[in-house]
């Protein structure tokens, strides 16, 4: 039995989202504006367009989106834009180095935005399976990175991740 429950939305946005002229995303809410919001996915896998948090710059919650679907068309757009971008993950093609330094492991990899270093602290604290053959990689900062398909990468590739799975 799930513990989800289902609300009936309103037929109205019960908020409205925009870029402002620098391009940070802005809030409106019951005439109220608010500056600098960000879009945070409380389940970010299984649902993607549902239970988005809008919370200020400072992280309070300022309104629960059960489904981006309440939302008027350009807001819709305006969200799935910077969810797009807020969760973009670069997919790691090729590893070409993986070295421990002094207290930090350095990786040099490809991925499909171009050549990385991702540095992390604790390498088996940094690396989350997350499926059969998939795995979210987490640099010092933050900032993930998607590791699938190994077999198929090339020798190198292969033989770093070997060394460190």
């Amino acid at each position: 039995m799930s513990n989800i429950v289902y609300l009936k939305p309103k037929r109205t946005g019960p908020i409205v989202l925009y870029r402002a002229t620098d391009g940070t995303l802005m809030a409106e809410k019951e005439g109220q504006a608010f500056e600098r919001v960000k879009l945070v996915r409380a389940f970010p896998n299984s649902f993607p367009d549902r239970f988005i948090s809008v919370r200020t710059e400072f992280g309070e919650e300022i309104y629960l989106l059960h489904d981006l679907t309440v939302l008027d068309e350009s807001s819709q757009y305006t969200a799935k834009e910077e969810l797009r971008r807020y969760y973009m993950v670069p997919t790691i093609q090729r590893i070409t180095s993986i070295r421990k330094l002094t207290s930090e492991w350095s990786w040099q990899v490809d991925t499909d935005f171009g050549r990385v270093t991702i540095m992390m602290d604790n390498l088996h604290e940094n690396i989350h399976e997350i499926g059969a053959g998939r795995w979210i990689i987490t640099d010092t900062e933050g900032r993930r990175y998607m590791l699938s398909n190994v077999e198929r990468m090339d020798a190198e590739s292969r033989r770093w991740w070997k060394k460190v799975n």
